[in-house]
C-alpha cells in the first residue's frame, strides 16, 4: 500500500480523526511505501515542533520503502497528470507512484481519492 501524507500523519497522531482507520489498515499491510515528497509534507510541522527525529523513527518502524518519481520520465508524468487531474503537486506524486507500483493509495483526502479511481486505481477509502 502507499501511503499519502494524510494516512501518515492520521497514523502518527493518535488524536486525528482518521487514526483508528490508518492504524488498522497499516498493520494489515503486506508492504507500505511512501513518496519521498509526502514525507516532506508529513514533515513540515513537525519541524516547526522539533519533532522530526521522532517521525523519523517512526517512518523506520513502519518499514516503509521510500519511492520518487525518477528523473526526466518521472518529471513527464507528474506533470501530465497535474494537468489532467488539476490535483496540487504533491498528489500528483503520489498518483505516479501508485501507477509505477501498481499499489493502492492509502489516503483521507478526498480529492486524491476520487483522482485516483478515476486514473484506474484502487484506494481503501
Amino acid at each position: 500500500m502507499l501511503l499519502d501524507s494524510s494516512a501518515f500523519i492520521a497514523f502518527m497522531n493518535p488524536a486525528d480523526r482518521h487514526n483508528s482507520d490508518a492504524t488498522q489498515r497499516i498493520a494489515g499491510a503486506q508492504t507500505i511505501e511512501i513518496h519521498e515528497v509526502s514525507i516532506a509534507e508529513s514533515l513540515v510541522r513537525a519541524s516547526a515542533h522539533e519533532a522530526v527525529p521522532h517521525v523519523l523513527v517512526v517512518l523506520e518502524r513502519l518499514e516503509a520503502t521510500i519511492v520518487n518519481s525518477s528523473g526526466r520520465e518521472g518529471a513527464v508524468r507528474v506533470a501530465t497528470i497535474r494537468h489532467t487531474s488539476g490535483l496540487p503537486l504533491p498528489d500528483c506524486y503520489v498518483i505516479d507512484a501508485a501507477r509505477e507500483l501498481g499499489e493502492p493509495v492509502l489516503s483521507f483526502d478526498a480529492k486524491l481519492n476520487k483522482a485516483a479511481h478515476e486514473m484506474g486505481l484502487s484506494t481503501f477509502n
